[in-house]
């Protein structure tokens, strides 16, 4: 499985790029909202974990256009932020992230909600 990280503060994105790949997945990274489609586009992964607050094009903007393509809507969208407000959390939903996790997340509790999104284990 692929995970394409999506963080502009590299401790985070290498942080959990770290802990994912020990876990077996394949990883991939992108700082910017640019980098993020790019990646998204050629590499097809399962899984973008999306800071919401990427330079550039900004999260919501990337799960918009994710989803607007058929290429790429099947891919499985986790926001990331630190802005909880309930309005925040509904519209990271109508851009098309399926899950909503707030800022700090443990790298654990990350691997534990792609598993359950996906529905399956890391493999190689």
């Amino acid at each position: 499985m692929l995970v394409l990280i999506a963080e502009d503060d590299a401790d985070n994105r290498e942080g959990y790029a770290e802990y994912l790949a020990g876990l077996g997945y394949r990883v991939a990274q992108a700082a910017t909202g640019e980098d993020a489609l790019a990646w998204a586009r050629e590499l097809k992964p399962d899984v973008v974990l999306l800071d919401l607050a990427l330079p550039g094009i900004d999260g919501w903007e990337v799960a918009r256009r994710l989803k607007g393509d058929r290429s790429t809507a099947e891919i499985r969208l986790i926001a990331l932020s630190a802005c909880v407000f309930p309005e925040d959390v509904v519209r990271a939903r109508e851009a098309g992230c399926e899950l909503f996790l707030e800022k700090p997340c443990y790298p654990q509790t990350v691997a534990d909600e792609i598993r359950n999104l996906v529905g399956q284990r890391a493999s190689v």
